[in-house]
């Protein structure tokens, strides 16, 4: 049975801080366009200066939108008429248009989003002979009909865009207006166009095929470059992946629809790159992937922002677009279809993983459940899944995804044009009928970007990005319209080429997609609402569990919810779970929370997902009834990252669990249950196991909401948390980089404020691995405070060292406050390892000659648990010896062998670990006497002379030398 925003170009500021601090803006953006409409007629004055495009008038116009939401408009305010248009001499700069029609009849008032129904109007028009547009026009307090020359376009078939001569028109003349006005774009992706109108009984398909095969040859690198894409080298460049893989999808569907070999090799090249550079979860940021601490491929994200699927899934699909040119091509190095099928898999897995759940997120990120479409991934999920034949279930989903984001079509971090591209031809991996359906939601849209002249202009309402033009970044508004107007053609594999029937939707499927797009739980009885938590939509799971938040419920509505969690074998256990967190009923608020408590061990992942996510949003004492059964979840349902689990590869239901227990409370929720001091007086039996398996959680949002539960912990705690302490600092968490840094900076702080050693190496390991300017001030702020006592610190990590080479970098003000600190501190306090010597014993203090040898032992523990080395040194004594082992962790206990001189030695033994932070020393003597029991006399030591010239009335530094004949250690003092 089947089952069921983001041009990242322009970045974020790293930090949560100021992520939410752009979201508070944009709420005060917002906010200023939730008034009452503007009457532009009566001194009403636009809330900004974002325009659309008014279809094939040649003219642009603004309305009243909140964000993308333009539905409560009712009038149109000409901003501006394009010379020789059809508009031009009829509607002037500041005219207000207060109604449509295309039909013949005289226009009357907008009574509906007047976007749509301008669009609507145009539609109608277009469709007659001759094609008039009739506009209620508003200028100087007069209002007038006048009338619009558009061309006859004819009418959208009812399977539009297939058997539809009216899209095909639209595509003519949109290539037409390509060849003669565009250029290809960025990364050439318009060249996509040309190949997907590849026509052979078109005159003009010569021409176009002749401008295509020019465009994709320009994109093949030197023989150099080529070399340098296929090497071991990481190529660190910004934005690089971007290239790479809106590139290689360029490259690979020309080749399949021409069969040029001379593009085989940048193929090739450009596969490898990305396949041996991606993570090890198969994605990639705007940069590529860090190496392994081996040097091997593939290891975790890094840059500012970690992964960013909106380059990621390109990618993905540029990698099984050039499995379809065939990987064992005999131009192909032996190594290349290895490297591509691992990327493949590796990708594969982390994008199946949201199938069922929700759209794909920015990047390493839970399920979104907000919108069926996010920056176009669910049409790029479709896209990918349809071309592996072990993702069908997968490749419906997110067909389906795609097809009922219609009503989303214009939302997009940083603009929507990825959501104009992709969405449309995700839907249309679901069928023809679903292409057809999904047109129909979106047609007035595509009518409306549509220009006099054949062109598209790129408009977006959303506030975010370039708000309109004919471009998005120099990516085409043409391409997004042309590919979509293409899929008659089937020509290239985004367009419907080797599309599979059996994964069409039905027309059930369809309904259902419809019925999603726009789901509103207000128009649902309560009936309905519950029937709706097990429909195929996350989002409308979601609506539907917040909606009945909204009513009044019966104990027999809430009991059915229940017992929909309860059923192991329901459809509707996701969207139960969320409900039953929703509810707002104290009378069955124990009876729920005892039946989320429950499902927090579900078999079922996901159920243990949302159960989770269904807690956090219970009261605060129900929370607490049932803490120890959902820190006993927390550390059992934990577990080591590989082998990788098919079912949740990054462990987004455990770090859920992370979310109720620890977060600290803002954009992402309510706070967890103990977060911060709440940890105080909470059984330690069963809190240690919990935060030891939350700070080996791969997701760096998880790991990060101990952050506030490090800074409330006791010494007690300290030392018993010791290893997670160290190894949380340590280690950043392999998946989702952007939240990485909170455990991080939080465990150094708590590391300081014990005067614990290890701080003092682990800040700057953290300031080296996660290079961000934030976290390096940060933590040279921790070096800071521990002051003087950063070099009591054994080995000498050389903090000053290391600050001193900072001068003259974006960090110089931290490093010298660093510098400054120890300068002042005269006294430092000396630090604690977490590593200490027990005892250290000999097992003949004194021997005698002729025998030579004894063992020394040591006796040492790591509440760091760290892999302990012990290495002994001679610290004096006349003759030479040897330890056996040395070393080495064996080496506790070792043989050590004189050569026969007597005298008295001491030893040392230094207590190590393989992390290489801290040391601890410790000395034992022995003497060794001749065979007749005596020592050899004493020589006397010898200063070495030496003359200074002192400073009137100032310091003058001295340093002492010496050397004694036996080797034993001196003592200096100076006498006038």
């Amino acid at each position: 049975m089947r089952s069921s925003l983001t041009n990242e170009f322009k970045k974020q500021p790293p930090g949560l801080r100021l992520m939410l601090f752009l979201c508070a803006l944009l709420s005060v953006q917002t906010l200023n366009l939730t008034a009452a409409p503007p009457d532009l007629t009566n001194n009403g004055v636009p809330g900004d200066t974002i325009s659309f495009n008014m279809g094939p008038t040649g003219s642009r116009g603004w309305v009243y939108h909140v964000r993308d939401n333009s539905s409560e408009s009712r009038q149109i305010l000409v901003m501006s008429v394009e010379a020789g248009s059809p508009a031009d001499g009829i509607l002037a700069k500041d005219d207000v248009i207060l109604g449509a029609d295309g039909t013949g009849a005289d226009p009357q008032n907008f009574t509906s989003d007047a976007r749509k129904s301008l669009a609507d109007a145009i539609n109608e028009a277009e469709a007659r002979t001759p094609a008039t547009l009739k506009l209620l026009r508003w200028r100087g307090g007069t209002s007038e009909i006048v009338e619009i020359p558009l061309q006859t376009m004819g009418a959208y078939s009812a399977t539009a865009p297939y058997n539809c001569a009216k899209s095909a028109l639209i595509l003519k003349r949109g290539l037409e207006y390509l060849m003669a006005n565009e250029t290809a774009g960025r990364y050439s992706f318009g060249t996509l166009s040309l190949l997907a109108a590849n026509n052979p009984a078109d005159p003009e398909n010569a021409s176009r095929m002749a401008r295509a095969e020019t465009e994709a040859l320009a994109l093949i690198p030197s023989a150099e470059t080529m070399t340098q894409l296929m090497a071991d080298e990481r190529d660190a460049t910004s934005m690089v992946t971007w290239q790479r893989g809106h590139t290689l999808i360029v490259l690979a569907e020309y080749y399949l629809v021409t069969g040029d070999t001379r593009v085989l090799p940048a193929i090739e090249a450009y596969a490898v790159n990305i396949a041996r550079n991606q993570s090890l979860f198969g994605t990639v940021g705007h940069i590529f992937a860090e190496k392994n601490l081996d040097g091997s491929d593939n290891g975790p994200m890094g840059g500012v922002y970690g992964p960013v699927n909106s380059t990621g899934m390109p990618c993905f699909l540029g990698l099984l677009l050039a499995r379809e040119c065939g990987l064992t091509h005999e131009s192909f190095q032996a190594t290349t279809e290895s490297y591509v099928e691992a990327a493949i898999e590796r990708s594969s897995r982390f994008f199946a993983y949201y199938a069922h759940r929700g759209s794909i997120p920015y990047g390493e990120h839970e399920p979104g459940t907000g919108s069926h479409e996010n920056n176009g991934k669910s049409g790029l999920a479709a896209l990918c899944f349809n071309l592996q034949d072990n993702r069908i279930d997968e490749g419906i989903f997110y067909a389906k995804m795609a097809n009922a984001g219609a009503s989303e079509r214009e939302i997009g971090h940083t603009g929507a044009w990825f959501n104009y591209i992709w969405a449309p031809l995700g839907a249309a991996t679901g069928g023809e009928a679903a292409a057809t359906s999904h047109f129909q939601r979106i047609r007035w849209m595509l009518d409306l970007n549509r220009r006099w002249d054949g062109g598209f202009d790129y408009d977006c309402l959303n506030g975010e990005g370039p708000n309109s033009g004919s471009q998005y970044y120099d990516f085409k508004m043409s391409t997004a319209a042309l590919l979509f107007y293409s899929l008659p053609l089937r020509q290239l594999h985004l367009t419907g080429r080797g599309h599979d029937a059996a994964r069409y939707l039905s027309t059930t499927e369809i309904t259902e997609v419809e019925f999603s797009d726009g789901y509103s739980a207000d128009t649902r009885t309560t009936t309905e609402l519950i029937t709706d938590l097990g429909s195929w939509s996350p989002v409308v799971q979601k609506r539907a569990a917040e909606g009945l938040a909204s009513r009044s419920l019966t104990s027999e509505n809430i009991d059915a919810i229940i017992a929909l969690a309860n059923d192991p074998d329901g459809s509707s256990r996701i969207g139960a779970c969320l409900a039953l967190g929703k509810i707002n009923d104290s009378a069955s608020v124990s009876n729920r929370a005892a039946t989320l408590a429950a499902l927090l061990t579900d078999p079922e992942n996901h159920v243990r997902f949302m159960a989770a996510e269904a807690m956090r949003y219970l009261p605060q004492a129900n929370k607490m009834e049932h803490i120890n059964t959902i820190l006993s979840a927390a550390a059992s349902t934990g577990g080591p990252l590989f082998p990788l689990n098919e079912e949740d590869p990054l462990h987004f239901a455990h770090s859920k669990l992370a979310m109720l227990l620890f977060y600290s409370g803002n954009a992402y929720g309510p706070r967890g249950a103990i977060w911060g001091t709440g940890i105080n007086g909470i059984d330690r039996a069963y809190l240690y196991p919990a935060i030891r398996a939350v700070a080996a959680n791969p997701i760096g949002q998880a790991r990060s909401t101990l952050a506030t539960t490090y800074e409330n912990l006791t010494a007690a705690d300290v030392d018993a948390l010791a290893e997670t302490l160290v190894e949380s600092v340590h280690f950043r968490a392999p998946a989702d980089k952007m939240f990485s840094a909170g455990i991080r900076q939080k465990g150094l702080e708590t590391l300081q404020k014990f005067d614990i050693a290890e701080g003092v190496p682990l800040a700057m390991v953290y300031m080296v691995d996660d290079g961000r300017s934030d976290n390096y001030n940060s933590a040279l702020g921790v070096l800071e405070n521990y002051a003087g006592s950063c070099t009591t610190v054994q080995p000498d990590p050389d903090v000053i060292g290391f600050c001193e080479a900072l001068i003259g970098s974006g960090q110089s003000a931290a490093a010298l406050a660093v510098l400054k600190a120890i300068a002042a501190d005269t006294s430092p306090t000396p630090l604690t390892p977490f590593k200490s010597i027990q005892t250290v014993t000999v097992d003949a203090a004194s021997i005698t000659l002729p025998t030579n040898q004894t063992v020394l032992r040591a006796s040492a523990a790591d509440l760091a648990n760290g892999n302990l080395v012990y290495t002994w040194t001679k610290v004096h004594g006349a003759g030479d010896v040897t330890f056996t082992p040395n070393g080495t962790a064996e080496a506790k206990d070792t043989t050590i062998q004189f050569d026969n001189q007597p005298g008295n030695y001491l030893f040392k033994v230094t207590v190590s670990d393989s992390r290489d932070f801290t040391e601890v020393s410790a000395t034992v003597p022995v003497i060794l006497y001749n065979s007749d029991g005596t020592l050899p006399p004493n020589d006397p030591p010898t200063a070495n002379p030496q003359s200074i010239t002192a400073i009137p009335a100032g310091l003058t530094p001295i340093t002492l030398t010496g050397s004694d004949p036996d080797n034993d250690p001196l003592i200096y003092s100076v006498t006038s």
